[in-house]
């Protein structure tokens, strides 16, 4: 079997492309392989600051539990005052 001119400018063309094909693949492999790297990385910040608002919103909760206690104790202590002021002004 003898190799003509036609034959050899067809495999070049087609070892050409193939090389070509695989360096652009690989190319944009590499870049995916990064965006997912820094998607990964943005997912875990994500993760981190999601927990660390469940934790001040969990304060802010017990916060506001303790606002209400004292808002509560504070109308009480008001009526108090008013029950005693009544009882003094009866009293004079």
């Amino acid at each position: 079997m003898q190799f003509r001119p036609e034959h050899v400018y067809t495999f070049v063309a087609f070892v050409s492309s193939a090389l070509g094909m695989w360096s652009i693949l690989s190319t944009k492999m590499t870049k995916q392989e990064n965006r997912n790297t820094v998607l990964e990385k943005d997912i875990e910040h994500l993760k981190e600051f999601r927990e660390s608002a469940h934790r001040r919103l969990d304060s802010h909760e017990e916060q506001n539990k303790a606002l209400l206690v004292l808002a509560e104790q504070v109308k009480t202590l008001s009526e108090d005052v008013k029950e005693l002021k009544v009882l003094i002004t009866k009293g004079e």
